[in-house]
């Protein structure tokens, strides 16, 4: 159910970002629609985010973590190691020189 909810707000974003590029306002009086469906689509999304995932800070919930680097990886030359501050979340970077 959760999924589903995640959808549903990506897909109001994705249309009132449409609405507002295909300035439909002229033809149809659409008034202030695709703003509501870009504010309402982030706020239950972030909503949704914070339900679902189990980090315990809520800005790695919704997913603006904090990374600095740890370390190298010495197989590959150009992969590196970052580890979110907060909730201690490893990712692996590929750099190109």
């Amino acid at each position: 159910m959760l999924s589903k909810i995640k959808i549903i707000a990506s897909t109001a974003v994705l249309i009132g970002i449409l609405l507002l590029l295909a300035n439909l306002d002229d033809a149809y009086n659409l008034y202030n629609i695709p703003y509501f469906l870009i504010g309402g689509g982030i706020i239950l999304l972030a909503v949704s985010l914070l339900v679902i995932n189990k980090e315990k800070s809520w800005l790695c919930r919704i997913g603006w973590h904090r990374y600095e680097q740890v370390g190298r990886e010495f197989d590959l030359p150009g992969l590196y190691l970052y580890r979110c501050e907060r909730c201690q979340k490893e990712k692996k970077v590929v750099k190109a020189v």
